[in-house]
C-alpha cells in the first residue's frame, strides 16, 4: 500500500510539499518493511525517525501558520494534536512488542499476529493521517503558498531539521 504523491497534494511547492515528500517516504519505506523479528527492529527505527520527523513538521507547520496569520491555525494545531498523541500511542504498543519480542538470539523468520495486527493498524493510521489530512486540512493552506514562502526560505531539510 504505498503512497504516491499525486499533484492534487501539491500546498506551496516549497517547504510543507518538501516536508510532505520526506513523510510520505518514510511512511512508504514503514509499509514495505519485513514483519519478521529481524524486520520489527527496522520497523522501531523507521518509526522513531517518523515520530521525529512529525514532530518538526508540525512546529514547522504551526510556525508558518502563525507567522501568516492563517485563519484556521488553532483548529489545524489541534487536529495535529489529535494526530500526534494516536501516534504516541501506536509508538508506545509499538514499543511494548520490540521488548516483549524476545532474546535476539531467538528470532523467529515467522511474523508475529500481533506484529501483523499492529502494523496494520500503523499502516492504516499513517496512510489517513498524510493522505487524509494534506487532503482535507493542509491544501486549505494553498492559497497562502505566497506568503508560506516569504518565511520560510531559512528552513533546512526536514531530514537535517529533525536530526
Amino acid at each position: 500500500m504505498t503512497i504516491q504523491w499525486r499533484d492534487r497534494m501539491t500546498i506551496d511547492h516549497g517547504v510543507i510539499d518538501h516536508d510532505h515528500h520526506t513523510l510520505i517516504g518514510l511512511i512508504n519505506e514503514f509499509c514495505n518493511a519485513r514483519l519478521d523479528d529481524a524486520g520489527m527492529f527496522e520497523l522501531q527505527h523507521i518509526f522513531e525517525r517518523l515520530d521525529r520527523y512529525t514532530a518538526v513538521h508540525f512546529q514547522r507547520e504551526e510556525q508558518l501558520q502563525c507567522a501568516i496569520k492563517y485563519p484556521f491555525g488553532e483548529a489545524h494545531q489541534r487536529e495535529h494534536l489529535v494526530l500526534f498523541r494516536k501516534m504516541e500511542d501506536l509508538r508506545r504498543r509499538f514499543a511494548t512488542l520490540v521488548q516483549t519480542a524476545g532474546d535476539l538470539a531467538m528470532v523467529s523468520v515467522t511474523p508475529r499476529p500481533e506484529l501483523i495486527s499492529l502494523h496494520t493498524t500503523m499502516t492504516e493510521f499513517l496512510h489517513f493521517w498524510l493522505v487524509d489530512h494534506i487532503i482535507k486540512s493542509d491544501l486549505r493552506m494553498r492559497s497562502y503558498a505566497g506568503q508560506i514562502a516569504r518565511y520560510s526560505g531559512s528552513f533546512v531539510p526536514l531530514a537535517d531539521a529533525a536530526a
